[in-house]
């Protein structure tokens, strides 16, 4: 499991090299790299913690129990622990991969009872799609910056440590060791919106901007730092006004609007609240503080990636507070 083929520099970044890995793996190309880079580091001694695997079987495809069998056999050439867990969900489904999604990180966030660090395979085309798909359903700039890297989950932490890798770079490694991996043909149904982006619209524009995919992954470091910059000074300035469950309606008066949404948005952020579009962030503006709405207006949303948790927000004579729902 030579690693010379994959420019591996930066996998153990964000890794603690002491603390158990459990490794998202479908069976797919990403997600073998990760499992057989990690497992190469392992015996290379650059990683000392235990590697383990945990394939999710979400029993849609006719294929999932060869997959799962797949995964198995690879699991057992490696000598690492396979585990297991099956998902239920409508293959009706009018939002598929976003119930999928949502299903998967329960059971990620379950998992770091036992493994602090669970790795997925998320790599540079990846990050290019989210964004791209984030822009064209309506975002702001920390949605842009994209897929994070690190970020806590449960008690532990949920790590890509491929974003900085080509999917290119996944296939030539994997061709290079010999291993197979499986192709997913709905990966060609573009129905599914990351789909399109990633069959029809990221090769167009590639074929007239060549490094086009990665421009875009570039704005989006680009993103995540001057938002980290801003977040940081913004808070030192106005922290005082948001870090609480309610808002004051006077002194957001006060604020320019640009300033005022800000305020908003750091508020729905620091209370762990679903973020609004912009529409609804204009709505909340109107309802509450430029017009003398009566006290039993609200404006209410839902997360645009999960339906199932929304927030309303009411007022009275001093204050904006909100409800889950």
């Amino acid at each position: 499991m030579d690693l010379k083929t994959l420019p591996h520099e930066g996998i153990l970044s964000y890794i603690n090299t002491d603390l158990d890995i459990l490794v998202g793996f479908s069976g797919g190309p990403d997600s073998s790299a990760l499992l057989m880079a990690l497992c190469a580091l392992k015996q290379q001694h650059e990683l000392k913690a235990n590697v383990s695997a945990l394939h999710i079987n979400h029993g849609i495809n006719e294929n999932a129990d060869k997959w799962e069998e797949h995964c198995k056999t690879i699991c057992h050439s490696l000598g690492i622990d396979l585990l297991v867990e099956k998902v239920l969900i409508a293959s009706n489904s009018k939002s598929f991969e976003l119930e999928a999604r949502n299903a998967r990180l329960k059971v990620f966030e379950r998992y770091t009872n036992q493994f602090p660090q669970i790795c997925l395979a998320h790599h540079l085309n990846d990050q290019v799609e989210t964004i791209l798909f984030r822009l064209f359903r309506g975002t702001g700039i920390k949605g842009i910056s994209g897929m994070s890297a690190k970020r806590a989950i449960g008690k532990g932490f949920l790590i890509r440590p491929f974003l900085q890798i080509t999917k290119e770079h996944l296939i030539q490694y994997l061709d290079s060791i010999d291993i197979g991996y499986i192709k997913d043909a709905s990966n060609i149904n573009e129905t599914m919106d990351r789909n399109f982006i990633r069959n029809s619209v990221v090769p167009l524009i590639e074929s007239r901007w060549g490094a086009a995919s990665k421009k875009i992954f570039e704005f989006g470091k680009l993103a995540y730092e001057e938002t980290v910059i801003l977040n940081s000074l913004f808070d030192h300035a106005y922290g005082y006004l948001y870090k609480s469950e309610e808002l004051n309606k006077k002194e957001l008066k006060e604020l320019s609007s640009s300033l005022r949404r800000k305020v908003i948005r750091h508020w729905i952020e620091f209370n762990n609240l679903p973020m609004p579009n912009f529409s609804i962030l204009q709505e909340i503006e109107k309802t509450f503080i430029e017009s003398l709405s009566s006290y039993d207006a609200r404006v209410s949303w839902r997360r645009s990636d999960d339906e199932s948790h929304g927030v309303i927000l009411l007022h009275n004579k001093q204050e904006i507070y909100f409800e889950i729902i």
